[in-house]
């Protein structure tokens, strides 16, 4: 299951929005999700709200923090 707080985000991903920015990271993890697939695992995007302390969004913002300050 694959949770976002960032439609914007989430949509740049499964190209439903053009990518002006965070290349980057939106073709590697197009390039995981592919390979996820490729072995045989299902995807599910599930949207939950931000800032509500729920423990997989909390997580999320801890690895964004970290990766905005970090080469992937």
């Amino acid at each position: 299951v694959f949770m976002f707080d960032s439609e914007y985000a989430t949509y740049s991903v499964i190209g439903l929005n053009p990518t002006n920015a965070n290349t980057v990271i939106v073709e590697k993890t197009r390039r995981m999700l592919s390979l996820l697939i490729s072995h045989g695992n299902e995807v599910v995007f599930q949207h939950i709200k931000s800032h509500t302390e729920h423990e997989g969004n909390d997580k999320a913002d801890d690895f964004a923090k970290f990766g905005s300050k970090n080469s992937l």
